[in-house]
């Protein structure tokens, strides 16, 4: 995950990120991920709005783009009636949407999910699974591939990653078909 999203240099190979390779034009590839780390790095004395402000800016979303982009990722993450307070007095579920919001204030063509549910209790998770299938229906979204049957069930249009390559964009059945014979990914499929 460090190497595709540019925080770390890869020691051999290549990754390709919509065309743009992370190594010749890292800037370009951070422009068009949204990334979600597993821990996600919140300012805790930040309130919502002051955040997503700041990581707007971080972004170079335009000053006469902000506001409006600003509540709508308010609106749909479902952050509304939390805006004004501060994330250090949040729960988890709150904090994780306040963290996908982040991931997608600057409108990326690519959206990385380091485990968004992790620490979740179930009512939350199932909270940021739909809020997830809501917004990244629109994205090419990635996220850690488990071995888990439930995991597998929601690999719908998107790529997992695994502990090799990765998997070329599909559908559950075609996915669930390549992460099944590893040995025949082309190597092309190390490229997104």
């Amino acid at each position: 995950m460090k190497i595709i999203t540019c925080y770390m240099p890869p020691t051999s190979g290549a990754v390709d990120v919509d065309g743009y390779s992370i190594e010749d034009h890292s800037l370009e590839v951070r422009r068009k991920i949204g990334y979600l780390p597993e821990s996600n790095p919140l300012y805790l004395d930040m309130n919502v709005v002051e955040y997503l402000e700041y990581a707007a800016r971080l972004h170079g979303i335009d000053k006469s783009k902000l506001k409006q982009q600003l509540n709508y990722m308010i609106d749909v993450c479902g952050l509304k009636e939390v805006r004004h307070k501060d994330i250090g007095e949040m729960s988890k579920g709150y904090r994780q949407r306040v963290g996908l919001a982040q991931a997608m204030i600057h409108d990326p063509d690519v959206l990385i999910l380091d485990e968004p549910t992790s620490g979740l209790d179930p009512n939350q998770i199932v909270e940021i699974r739909n809020l997830i299938k809501q917004l990244g229906g629109r994205k090419r979204s990635f996220s850690p591939r488990t071995s888990s049957r439930r995991s597998r069930r929601r690999v719908t249009g998107s790529s997992s990653l695994t502990q090799a390559p990765l998997s070329p964009t599909g559908h559950r059945r075609s996915c669930n078909k390549n992460f099944m014979d590893r040995s025949q990914l082309p190597s092309s499929s190390r490229r997104m």
